[in-house]
């Protein structure tokens, strides 16, 4: 079993297709974590989720899909149809998550969480980071969505 980590694709679904086909992905075997950001910059982010989607991905949030969601414009943010963006907000994106004890977000952890949450295990760190508020997360300067 391989754990293949994308993300960023940014509304270019051959950005997903190309990294499936060269790491032989293998659906129903391997694992697919998209940590983020499908939306933006391509035109295609609906195409990128069916792709995630079809192949069980599991989806993490990424800023410019919170700020799609919430309104909160990031350039260059493209416009979505109501449909787009309903879809997208019935998914359970998490924050975070981790496969063999390494952990797996949009953008990192800053020293501002770190110090928060001290030194414990890489499933208490998700624990603690998908229990927050997206809100909480969203902050430029330390945030897990933008560190």
């Amino acid at each position: 079993m391989k754990i293949l980590v994308l993300a960023d694709c940014h509304g270019r679904p051959e950005l997903i297709t190309n990294a499936l086909n060269h790491a032989n992905y293998c659906r129903g075997n391997d694992v697919l974590v998209f940590a983020g950001d499908i939306v933006d910059i391509g035109y295609h982010a609906e195409e990128c989720l069916n792709i995630l989607e079809d192949n069980n991905a599991e989806l993490l949030w990424g800023n410019h899909d919170w700020a799609a969601i919430n309104g909160y414009p990031i350039h260059p943010q493209n416009s979505y149809d109501e449909g787009f963006l309903e879809r997208l907000c019935k998914i359970d994106f998490k924050i975070a998550c981790s496969y063999n004890n390494i952990l797996i977000t949009h953008a990192g952890l800053s020293m501002d969480f770190y110090e928060k949450i001290g030194k414990m295990g890489v499933r208490e760190v998700v624990r603690i980071a998908n229990s927050l508020n997206t809100r909480g997360v969203y902050n430029e300067r330390s945030g897990l969505l933008w560190y």
